[in-house]
């Protein structure tokens, strides 16, 4: 309860500030970013308003920013993409509106990139692509739109991607280069047929998939040595073994 003062920013030695799950109000001072220490600054699960800070030069020690779980509007600020140091960047489930910026293609350590339930609009940049160390990257629950670059392709360490409840379209990327990927969410969209054949053998290496709510046609069946904890299809033009019923 209570405001983050902006008197915290003169602690000059600090490392690390956690705040999450406090019913913190008021603004985030836009000075914290900046406490040339500060590897890790998390402000989840709050009542924050205002913007998210717009300075180009962080804590050059900066490695994570998460501010899930707020009520910043305003957009998401060009200026993070200069914050070359960030391996982990969420602010998520906020009322921010516009578009992702495509700088943040040039976050070159980021693993973990999370702009779900964000009222974010646009298409999804394909300079996101460059990120050769993503390893999570979720745009669910937005209000994104247009085709699935052909470029995420090349993201060989991500591990799971959640690009659910948007209104992408259009034919899926063959996405046979996503060697580490684990969990792959497209449900809710409006992804076209054909499901590309080279997606077959991507399905068979995750443990979870769900396709469902789409407008894909392809036949497949789930043979028993695959590891999948589920592959959901349902409300497609799809057919699978084992299907779970439509959740949008």
């Amino acid at each position: 309860v209570g405001t983050i003062p902006a008197a915290a920013s003169s602690v000059s030695a600090m490392e690390q500030l956690v705040l999450d799950l406090n019913l913190i109000s008021g603004i985030l001072p836009t000075t914290l970013p900046l406490v040339p220490t500060l590897r890790s600054l998390s402000v989840r699960d709050n009542r924050l308003v205002g913007t998210l800070p717009r300075t180009a030069t962080p804590s050059p020690s900066l490695r994570s920013f998460a501010v899930d779980s707020n009520r910043f509007t305003g957009g998401i600020p060009a200026q993070l993409g200069t914050w070359q140091t960030l391996e982990q960047l969420t602010f998520g489930n906020n009322p921010l509106h516009g578009t992702i910026p495509t700088n943040l293609g040039s976050l070159s350590l980021l693993t973990l990139l999370h702009a779900d339930a964000s009222m974010l609009s646009g298409t999804l940049p394909s300079q996101l692509a460059q990120l050769a160390k993503l390893q999570v990257l979720d745009v669910s629950r937005n209000r994104m739109r247009g085709t699935l670059p052909a470029q995420l392709d090349k993201l060989s360490s991500l591990n799971g991607l959640n690009v659910a409840f948007n209104t992408f379209s259009g034919k899926l990327p063959i996405l046979d280069g996503l060697t580490a990927m684990d969990h792959l969410s497209m449900e809710c969209n409006k992804l076209q047929a054909p499901l590309p054949i080279e997606l077959k053998g991507l399905i068979q290496q995750v443990s979870v998939c769900d396709l469902s709510c789409n407008s894909f046609s392809f036949t497949f069946a789930n043979s028993t040595g695959r590891k999948q904890d589920w592959v959901l299809m349902e409300n497609n033009k799809c057919k699978a073994d084992r299907t779970i019923g439509c959740r949008c």
